[in-house]
């Protein structure tokens, strides 16, 4: 689906979903009391979503979301859908990039995705890249005090880190600490060589 000005949707599994079309009216002082304006202001809005029910048991979804996309960029990932689904569970959901393994996971809770699994809330990046491999985390709920991921890949040293991470070997490969107090939801980086 593709919608002017705003960029594309794209749905690699079938899904039934609902549309509406409409003008909304509010002012800016609605969501902003110190400097919001009492001028109504009317816009067009486009609001879609798929229908799961009152109290869904096992449903899902997984699209894809290409902001600023042309028709035809949109077609084109519908067609060869850049990245493949690896998670989609209550835990933790993650995509794969098959053109260079990037794995990307948000995790809502404890879980694993993959060759990662971590104690709580966060998002992570692992961009593999040669004989490298990026880490990127963050605590997107900015309340954790840290964040413990363990990444399942032997062979793996410290190239450089952020200050407050840290990371000790295991059995399987690295389990990274992170510091998160403070940091408002800032990403911290590690990277890691292969030896």
């Amino acid at each position: 689906m593709h919608l002017e000005g705003t960029g594309g949707y794209v749905f690699p599994e079938p899904a039934d979903l609902r549309g509406l079309r409409e003008e909304r009216t509010a002012t800016w002082r609605e969501i902003n009391l110190k400097y919001g304006t009492d001028t109504p202001v009317t816009r067009p809005y486009l609001t879609l979503w798929q229908d799961h029910g009152d109290a869904p048991s096992g449903a899902g979804y997984f699209w894809l979301q290409a902001p600023a996309a042309s028709a035809a960029r949109t077609r084109q990932w519908a067609a060869a859908p850049p990245v493949e689904l690896v998670s989609r569970s209550t835990a933790v959901h993650a995509v794969r990039r098959p053109s260079d393994g990037l794995l990307a996971a948000n995790f809502w809770s404890a879980g694993t995705a993959q060759e990662l699994t971590c104690d709580g809330p966060a998002s992570v990046l692992v961009r593999p890249d040669g004989r490298t491999v990026t880490v990127a985390l963050s605590d997107p709920t900015q309340l954790r005090s840290s964040v413990v991921l363990d990444l399942d890949r032997p062979g793996l040293t410290v190239a450089s880190a952020d200050p407050g991470v840290r990371v000790t070997a295991t059995g399987r490969g690295l389990r990274i600490t992170a510091d998160t107090a403070g940091l408002h939801g800032a990403t911290l980086d590690l990277t890691l060589k292969r030896s």
